[in-house]
């Protein structure tokens, strides 16, 4: 039934307002919402640009798409440029919406860079990865360094001008939210890894910085790639990352792996290198070193094959230290001055061969390390001495020679010109070896030095190379 009179004229207790319709005599009105009216860019031109861009700014996504969709070049010369300065991810989101050739004329008309001019051929191309996808739900556009991304229900799909068209998923989507635009957009799409030698699988997808891999240790980018890559990435002895890389102060940039770490050190001309975990744990913990050689493989003069890696410590000036890894032993440093004794001798291809121990401290006074075919004593205000096996098995009950001769004083030597014998001298005695008749001979008891006490602690000491020596006997007693 109408509410209409015959004539065709409202009845009077119905009351049509602007906003609504009072219906009977009780007030009670039926309030209507025309469709909000589109603005007119024609009569936008009109308007200051910085007025004009303000209401563009209220006006929701779709509107904005439609309103540029319908104005003219000539109403946008003026309130673009404008737009444009103050609120570029606006314009960014709409113009990916809008006609590949209308907005490219658009962003034509003003001076801009690059990555801007190239944005309606990364919208077309985003748009077509996402068509062959099927994804759906497209976000905004948004800018992604030196290209774009949009985000969709299934991951984000990125376009640059050198890399192309690659999406991201699942963690390496999360992952990439979270690091920003910083490492560039991916190079290639996801892909699984090979699986390390520690039985860790996971996935890998390369950036424009660094490649981004997870495993069940977690989420992490690999910077040095041709470092990692050299050692077999995921697959070669390093495994998976277990970390990011971290800066330190004093020796640069490290990352953990599975199987060692790569350090990378400072500035523009840093030279990455890998080292082994069980080296690494061989350096002490409170050691801030830094690796400056690759680990080469090496054979001793008894024919032990093993590697060689060398170190730069940085908490003191010019020390070194060489970590020896013999086939079938554990690694093993030498450093500081027996370092440069043994390598003045030939290092592992010298009489000595590869050491076997780590450096001993014997009362303060001298520090000693065994090799494959002697040991060598570094006695402070003296310097490095070496004693051979050869010497050291005519000391009794299997003792070392320090324990019952004291400390070496000279090096081993010829007995004399015609005499083909050798000879060396300790603090309390002699060693000669001649023909088989080999013999050790110690001073009398009137003559012996002071009886010298082993300290059995074990392990790398404290920097003690500075010890000063143990002071003299001043001819008092102690109370």
């Amino acid at each position: 039934m109408q509410n209409q009179e015959a004539s065709g004229e409202v009845p009077a207790n119905i009351n049509v307002g602007g906003q609504g319709t009072q219906v009977g005599s009780g007030g009670t009105q039926i309030n209507y919402w025309g469709q909000r009216q589109p603005l007119e860019p024609s009569y936008l031109s009109e308007l200051n640009p910085h007025t004009a861009m303000a209401r563009l700014q209220q006006l929701t996504h779709d509107e904005l798409v439609e309103f540029f969709a319908r104005a003219t070049l000539r109403d946008l010369s003026e309130i673009f440029p404008t737009f444009l300065e103050f609120d570029e991810a606006r314009v960014i989101e709409t113009l990916a919406d809008i006609n590949e050739r209308k907005a490219a004329k658009l962003i034509d008309s003003c001076c801009v860079e690059a990555v801007l001019v190239a944005l309606p051929q990364a919208a077309k191309a985003i748009a077509r990865k996402a068509v062959s996808l099927r994804w759906t739900d497209a976000g905004p556009m948004e800018r992604f360094g030196e290209g774009y991304a949009r985000r969709y229900k299934n991951g984000r799909i990125f376009w640059e001008g050198r890399a192309g068209v690659h999406v991201t998923v699942g963690v390496m989507d999360d992952y990439t939210t979270a690091s920003g635009p910083r490492w560039g957009v991916p190079i290639v799409d996801q892909q699984t890894a090979p699986v390390s030698p520690f039985g860790t699988e996971g996935i890998q997808q390369g950036f424009q910085v660094g490649t981004v891999y997870s495993s069940k240790h977690g989420v992490y980018r690999v910077i040095e790639e041709q470092c990692y890559a050299d050692a077999g990435s995921s697959f070669g002895w390093l495994g998976f990352p277990i970390g990011e890389i971290e800066e330190n102060p004093t020796i640069g940039n490290v990352q953990n792996f599975e199987g060692g770490l790569i350090y990378s050190g400072f500035g523009d001309d840093k030279v990455a290198f890998t080292v082994r975990q069980d080296v690494a744990d061989a350096i002490p913990f409170n050691w801030e070193v830094l690796p400056i050689s690759k680990e080469t493989i090496t054979t001793s003069s008894s024919g032990v094959t093993g590697s060689v890696q060398e170190f730069e410590c940085m908490d003191w000036e010019n020390f070194k230290a060489v970590a020896y890894s013999p086939e079938g032993l554990d690694v093993v440093l030498v450093s500081g001055w027996i370092l440069g004794y043994y390598r003045e001798l030939g290092g592992e291809k010298s009489w000595l061969g590869f050491p076997t121990s780590s450096l001993g401290v014997v009362l303060k006074r001298a520090f000693v390390q065994r090799f494959e075919a002697g040991m060598v004593y570094s006695i402070v205000g003296v310097g490095p001495i070496s004693v051979s096996d050869a010497i050291a098995k005519l000391v009794p009950d299997g003792c070392a020679p320090h324990e019952v001769l004291g400390f070496p004083t000279s090096e081993e030597q010829p007995i004399g010109a015609n005499d083909p014998g050798r000879i060396q001298f300790f603090e309390n005695g002699v060693i000669t070896l001649r023909d088989g008749n080999d013999e050790m001979w110690m001073r009398s008891r009137s003559e012996l030095a002071p009886v010298i006490y082993v300290d059995h602690r074990a392990g790398e000491p404290d920097f003690l190379l500075n010890i000063p020596p143990e002071p003299e006997d001043d001819g008092f007693v102690d109370d």
